[in-house]
């Protein structure tokens, strides 16, 4: 017969879930905690990722709104305005300014010398006919308009006495044509 002790039909005592023992319970809490964690920040970043889609969509829209609202013929012609004004420009700075010269030459002119005649040709030249003193004067007029690095030549085309005591010259000055392009008033 059997005993009564090896043989349960009730259950009187449960066996419980021992966590305790090597550290079962730390891994379950660990785990636990971790899941948690997880959970949470996939929900945040669901959350941030609709937000930032709406603001996508948003911003998107304005774009629409700010396409539909422009002029494009105005833009155009703003582009056409902007060509023309840069080759003005590129024209201005290649502009011959005679004025420049002149006054170079009247700077330099010599007390006792009247221009008579000015003519400006091509090529940066100058021609002009005047009155001097004497032959002296003259020659010192040529010397000062070769102090002068603008000055890239002088010649003398004629001399001459005249009746009255003064000397008649004609003279062509070729000026240096970098000097002319741009105005030193400006600068």
């Amino acid at each position: 017969m059997l005993r009564n002790q090896d043989i349960q039909l009730l259950p009187e005592t449960r066996t419980r879930l021992d966590l305790g023992t090597n550290g079962g319970k730390k891994f379950f809490i660990s785990g636990a905690a971790i899941l948690a964690v997880s959970v949470a920040l996939v929900l945040l970043l669901s959350w941030y990722k609709g937000s930032l889609e709406q603001r996508i969509s948003q911003i998107d829209s304005d774009l629409t709104a700010l396409e539909s609202k422009r002029d494009k013929k105005f833009e155009n012609n703003l582009l056409v305005l902007d060509r023309q004004i840069s080759l003005v420009a590129s024209l201005l700075d290649k502009h011959v300014y005679w004025s420049t010269a002149l006054d170079k030459v009247e700077r330099l002119l010599q007390t006792q010398v009247q221009i008579t005649r000015v003519e400006l040709k091509e090529h940066s030249i100058i021609e002009m006919d005047g009155v001097a003193a004497n032959y002296s004067t003259v020659a010192k007029q040529i010397a000062a308009f070769l102090t002068d690095s603008a000055v890239d030549d002088v010649g003398l085309r004629g001399v001459r006495a005249t009746n009255t005591g003064v000397v008649e010259f004609t003279m062509q000055i070729k000026i240096k044509p970098e000097s002319l392009l741009k105005n030193d008033k400006q600068k």
